[in-house]
């Protein structure tokens, strides 16, 4: 099995054969729920309890978990992408597009609102990196400045639990 525990869709964890581009729209639904609520969709002490509940359980709608307001139509954007047999999940991106875009937003999400939200749910996250923060070299991890997206190129520092942390900062 390949995929992080969080993001992975029900059929990849059963190892079907039969596994195709909606594995993306279930892990896409995964990043989508953590953005709106600051929480994974099924969370656990232990890597096989969270994909028992990937398989097993239907998540909660986003606008359940979180004191923000969801549109009903981003709920169920989200729970389309979370849906267990994939043949009932969006099929394309254009298909996710068609439901995107009819997706109603409720105020406008600006700099002082992302703000006062990551202070609030995330705040070793919301501050800058002190002297004493471990760090990480992009390089080191992606290769060459030429093979480093465009997105990563100026980064040196990144907190990011998945990575090891450099010896020197």
């Amino acid at each position: 099995m390949t995929g992080t525990p969080g993001y992975i869709a029900p059929e990849a964890i059963l190892g079907h054969v039969d596994i195709d581009r909606r594995v993306d729209v279930y892990a896409l639904g995964c990043v989508a729920y953590f953005l709106l609520t600051g929480e994974r969709v099924f969370g656990a002490a232990n890597m096989m309890t969270v994909l028992m509940r990937h398989v097993q359980e239907e998540p909660m709608a986003p606008s359940h978990r979180t004191e923000l307001q969801i549109p009903r139509e981003v709920d169920e954007f989200v729970l389309a992408c979370l849906r267990k047999d994939p043949k009932h999940r969006p099929a394309s991106a254009e298909e996710l597009l068609q439901m995107a875009v009819t997706c109603k937003i409720v105020d406008p999400w600006d700099q002082r609102a992302a703000r006062e939200w990551w202070e609030g749910y995330l705040p070793h996250l919301a501050t800058p990196a002190k002297a004493t923060t471990p760090t990480w070299d992009v390089r080191a991890r992606c290769g060459p400045a030429e093979r480093v997206s465009p997105w990563t190129s100026g980064l040196t520092t990144l907190h990011d639990d998945a990575m090891t942390p450099n010896s020197t900062s």
